[in-house]
């Protein structure tokens, strides 16, 4: 999810959004007109959800952190259907799909299928230091990180280890981070070691 957008691209994205993830895009996002160009830039989680750092009541530190997740879920789908939907229309080109969406595995969000998810910095990290690297053979070592039995439910420790949406595992980020590490990631070219 983006943290900062380009107004004229803001708006663009409003204008094909539905009135509900408008609304939520117009709560998190204000406008910067200091910046140039004038930039709208996502809100602190704590300026919205009071508790969500409030250490000295651990329950409402909770529930807020619990409900930001939620809330971060809504807006990352918000901004990835309007970007797809400004790409249908003409008005983004890909590359600027791309700035909210990544290819390689397919959602359905309700009436419309995308054949695109968000694209991951740690996805930026493996395209550029593994998938476009030179002699990756010679500079790469990979481990990956198989872990079982994660206790869901626990969101202050699982989602330290796993992508969580809505408090249920992120399918969505479970098929790309399968995508990056069991397909596009040439396990003949590096060094690999699996941990489990």
């Amino acid at each position: 999810m983006p943290t900062k957008i380009e107004e004229e691209e803001f708006r663009k994205v409003l204008s094909v959004s539905s009135a509900e993830d408008a609304r939520l895009l117009n709560q998190w996002y204000k406008l910067d007109s200091n910046n140039i160009p004038s930039l709208f830039c996502l809100q602190p989680v704590s300026s919205i959800f009071t508790n969500f750092t409030n250490k000295a009541h651990p329950r409402l530190m909770e529930e807020d952190q619990s409900q930001w997740w939620e809330t971060m879920g809504k807006l990352n789908r918000a901004v990835r259907i309007a970007a797809y939907e400004l790409l249908q229309r003409g008005i983004f080109t890909p590359a600027d799909n791309h700035r909210y969406n990544w290819s390689g595995s397919r959602k359905n969000f309700g009436i419309m299928t995308i054949e695109n998810t968000y694209f991951l910095v740690t996805e930026q990290e493996v395209v550029r230091g593994i998938l476009n690297a030179k002699d990756i053979i010679d500079h790469t070592l990979a481990f990956f990180r198989h872990i079982e039995n994660i206790n869901v439910p626990l969101l202050r420790h699982s989602m330290k280890f796993i992508d969580i949406a809505s408090k249920q595992v992120d399918e969505e980020a479970q098929r790309m981070l399968s995508d990056l590490r069991d397909v596009r990631v040439n396990r003949n070219a590096i060094v690999l070691k699996e941990i489990h």
